[in-house]
């Protein structure tokens, strides 16, 4: 439904910073009913204020549509993280998994209990997963992507009866039902948590339907049986949090937390996570010189066309773009930081020239891999 660019943002001001915009994808722009998705999203986006998600920073509306303003997170997402853990044949330490863990419940305390014109009752995300949370080069842990969120008491079925969300991480009474609360967010992220500590999902089956099964009757392997030596009240609480019934598990995110307190060195977790997030992005960032010096040689055409083709996971927004892709600038021509669309499309204008050189590199690319 939506693309992020990694753009750069000059302010009333004159600084220049980094910044993600996400706007709608092409094909998706004359329907009304996505544009309305988008802009509601980027209304609650605006609503949230926390260390602990990422911020928006405003929207604006231009030739190409709605799009949203966020803070730009140089990092990596839980799910590239996990699969660099997987590669080594290692275990994310204990510290890691609480500071990640504690760092997320206190996001989803400030979304839960928001209180705001807009949002009177809290707000619930309906999209816990190791995609929608980013790990920052300085060791900060962010919860991203509130496109599916609810307010509380909305109802609770979309328009057309479509239940979002992605399925190894979504609470049983939502995929049942379509009901949800804060709880059905604890599940889910019970479900991040006992992948963290196991590399392994709790509840797996071979379909989505059987997956939802499963975790409607709690079918699965106790942690315990996956890794030893897990804190009792660690363990305690990921078991409660993957409970079935919405009433076994935890009222709120605060109780989760008092559940867990004198539990792990956050001070040294964040420095050794920090140092793992950085050495993965310069290990992407190899990898994608590598993809690229290959591309130019004739001789390498056709191996580096497999490996370009076998990446079937979309980028994540805090890793570095191929140099196909263009930059684009967006200036705060007024004072106040509103931007109309000629104010963005005259900014835009002044990049023509890095913009032709990106596609001219994207053509020259495709017609090498094409003749190979």
């Amino acid at each position: 439904m939506a693309e992020t660019l990694e753009c750069l943002r000059t302010s009333p001001g004159g600084i220049t910073t980094r910044v993600c915009v996400k706007r709608m994808l092409p094909g998706h722009r004359d329907d009304p009913e996505l544009v309305r998705l988008f802009e509601r999203e980027a209304r609650l986006s605006l609503q949230l204020s926390h260390g602990g998600i990422a911020r928006a920073i405003e929207t604006l509306v231009d030739d190409e549509g709605p799009a949203l303003v966020l803070e730009y997170v140089e990092g990596i997402d839980l799910r590239a993280y996990l699969t660099a853990i997987r590669e080594r044949g290692e275990l994310p330490p204990i510290e890691t998994v609480l500071l990640i863990l504690k760092d997320l419940l206190l996001a989803l305390h400030h979304a839960h209990t928001l209180e705001t014109d807009a949002i009177p009752n809290g707000l619930v995300h309906r999209d816990i997963s190791p995609s929608n949370v980013l790990l920052g080069i300085d060791g900060d842990v962010k919860l991203v992507d509130f496109g599916i969120a609810k307010a509380v008491g909305d109802s609770y079925r979309t328009a057309t009866g479509i239940i979002r969300g992605k399925i190894p991480y979504m609470a049983p009474e939502y995929a049942r039902t379509g009901h949800y609360d804060v709880r059905s967010d604890l599940f889910s992220l019970g479900v991040v948590a006992y992948e963290l500590l196991t590399l392994t999902r709790p509840y797996q089956g071979r379909n989505d339907p059987e997956t939802l099964e499963h975790a409607a009757l709690g079918r699965r392997a106790p942690l315990a049986s996956f890794r030893a030596h897990v804190p009792p009240a660690l363990e305690a609480v990921v078991e409660s949090l993957l409970s079935p019934r919405p009433d076994d598990r935890p009222r709120d995110a605060r109780e989760v937390l008092e559940s867990l307190a004198g539990l792990g060195g956050e001070v040294s977790a964040r420095t050794a996570l920090a140092a793992e997030v950085r050495a993965r992005r310069e290990a992407r960032a190899k990898e994608r010189m590598s993809l690229e010096t290959a591309a130019t040689s004739p001789a390498a055409i056709e191996p580096t066309r497999a490996i370009v083709e076998g990446e079937t996971a979309p980028l994540s927004a805090t890793e570095p773009l191929p140099v196909a892709e263009a930059t684009l600038l967006l200036t705060n021509a007024a004072a106040d930081g509103k931007r109309s669309a000629p104010e963005l499309g005259a900014s835009r204008s002044t990049l023509v020239g890095v913009v032709a050189v990106g596609v001219a590199l994207a053509v020259l690319t495709w017609l090498a891999l094409s003749s190979g």
